[in-house]
């Protein structure tokens, strides 16, 4: 098939790497253009970390060098997968292996790409079930200079594998031709309408349809050994905001919703977590996120030191309402000797008993969002006291 010779040809600029045995349970993605600063906001929640292996050390490395690389993951433990930083060690290099293969217009090309992107890494939680969890703030900025880019490198990388694309079968050489004259003709493969991103190509009718069949052949009747894996695959591709359709010989696919962020679920709950990795992850990086939530929820304006600290505060305006009811729940449980905190227990505030799993109670949240739009933020002395508190 073309597409596989495609992806080849796109490899320069899609970076793909295999993650061994540090997994997630689920992953959600929340994705906004902010039209006022032209950036795309983009939040990775990782749920249920674990070690696939029950000898855990590499997972344990893996985890450092996804954090130290500023690795962002979608999907799964295998599929995409962007360590920025050692991208970017590897393009400011023309004498790596890495990036050898690439025109130095290329390599200029992409450096640029990268330069515009930045990863905050938010640091680790523990939701109401018990699994570790942890967030990453990606944010795009000059999106619409960004995209054009992007398109620019892919029509680039096209044409420079051109002699790969027309080496293809004979029945693929229709759909080839349409590939090339669209990336001589500058087609714009991704574009940004509203908060929604719309990717298109052209792709013959029969290409489309023999596809389609395999899909849905491959998702109805995937076996006993992937069944789970196949039905899981299935739920995201109903359950998320994803609208294809095919137009004059091109497919369209429109990625969220055009007036308003969205959230899409890139792996559906499995609920085979293991907490083998609950103990390291609490005792070597700490659980901090919901405490840095939880203070830019009370004073969105707060000073923000540190990369924790700064993708908290992008994050908490945009959290839905029971991550902002986790958050501040959990700084009344965890913040005893916090001024500011303390006050607000002694307030008779609604504390649940146990916090379950999935929504908390709509009068609790009703009531948290009252106190929240009521109350005003700690002040100097206090922030400066419960800064000395989380260093």
């Amino acid at each position: 098939m073309v597409i596989s010779r495609w992806a080849l040809a796109l490899s320069a600029v899609l970076l793909l790497a295999l993650i061994g045995c540090l997994d997630f349970d689920e992953q959600t993605v929340y994705v906004e253009h902010d039209r006022e600063n032209d950036r795309l906001v983009v939040i990775i929640d990782y749920q249920g970390f674990h070690s696939t292996k029950e000898d855990i050390a590499q997972a344990k490395e893996q985890l450092q060098e996804a954090i130290d690389n500023r690795t962002v993951r979608f999907f799964d433990n295998f599929s995409f997968v962007f360590p920025l930083r050692e991208m970017r060690d590897n393009l400011a290099d023309p004498e790596a292996e890495e990036t050898q293969q690439l025109s130095v217009e290329m390599r200029q090309g992409l450096v640029r790409l990268l330069d515009h992107i930045r990863l905050l890494n938010g640091g680790f939680y523990m939701d109401p079930a018990g699994r570790i969890c942890g967030a990453q703030v990606l944010v795009i900025e000059n999106a619409a200079q960004s995209v054009e880019l992007a398109n620019n490198l892919l029509n680039a990388s096209i044409l420079e594998n051109a002699e790969e694309f027309e080496s293809a079968d004979s029945d693929e050489a229709e759909w080839v031709q349409s590939v090339l004259e669209s990336a001589r003709r500058g087609h714009r493969w991704i574009e940004l309408d509203g908060h929604s991103l719309l990717v298109s190509g052209p792709v013959p009718e029969s290409v489309l349809r023999e596809g389609r069949r395999e899909l849905v052949e491959d998702l109805l009747d995937p076996g006993d050994e992937d069944r789970d894996v196949h039905w899981r695959a299935l739920r995201a591709i109903l359950g998320n905001p994803v609208l294809l359709w095919h137009e004059d010989g091109v497919l369209r696919v429109r990625c969220g919703y055009v007036s308003a962020p969205s959230e899409f679920v890139t792996k559906p709950r499995g609920g085979a977590c293991k907490p083998n990795l609950v103990d390291y992850i609490t005792e070597t990086y700490g659980l901090h996120l919901d405490a840095n939530l939880a203070r830019y929820l009370v004073q969105p304006d707060a000073a923000a030191d540190t990369e924790a600290e700064r993708a908290a505060r992008i994050m908490a305006p945009r959290l839905a309402r029971p991550e902002r009811v986790r958050a501040l729940i959990h700084r009344l449980k965890t913040a005893p000797d916090e001024p500011y905190w303390a006050r607000l227990r002694e307030e008779d505030l609604p504390m649940p008993k146990e916090q379950q799993a999935g929504l908390a109670d709509e009068q609790l949240l009703e009531r948290w969002e009252q106190w929240l739009s009521a109350k005003a933020g700690p002040s100097e002395k206090d922030q400066g006291e419960e800064a000395q508190a989380d260093g």
